[in-house]
């Protein structure tokens, strides 16, 4: 998607948020069933696991979020300086260095 149109789809979003709404039509998923490769009887339910297909729309907005909400815990330095989790450039093995130091 050119940036324009992603700069539209984020204003879009930021409204709908305001307002409360969201359209159904995001936030619902079509569930695909795929064969399990190991499971040799195709009849079987638990040869099969789910695959949800999430809207593209609803992907987008999942990331303008965590964006947003990055930006807000970094400003306010919401997290200690040793929260290593889920957090870029920050890896198990810094977290391991610091330990035996």
């Amino acid at each position: 998607m050119p940036l324009i149109g992603m700069q539209y789809l984020y204003l879009l979003i930021k409204a709908l948020m305001l307002l409360g709404d969201f359209p159904i039509r995001w936030k619902t998923a079509v569930v695909v069933m795929l064969p399990k490769t190991l499971k040799p009887d195709l009849l079987a339910a638990n040869s099969y696991r789910p695959l949800s297909l999430l809207s593209a729309v609803n992907k987008m907005n999942k990331t303008f979020l965590l964006h947003s909400l990055k930006m807000v815990v970094d400003a306010r330095k919401a997290l200690p300086e040793f929260q290593f989790g889920v957090r870029p450039g920050r890896s198990m093995t810094q977290q391991l260095l610091l330990l035996t130091e």
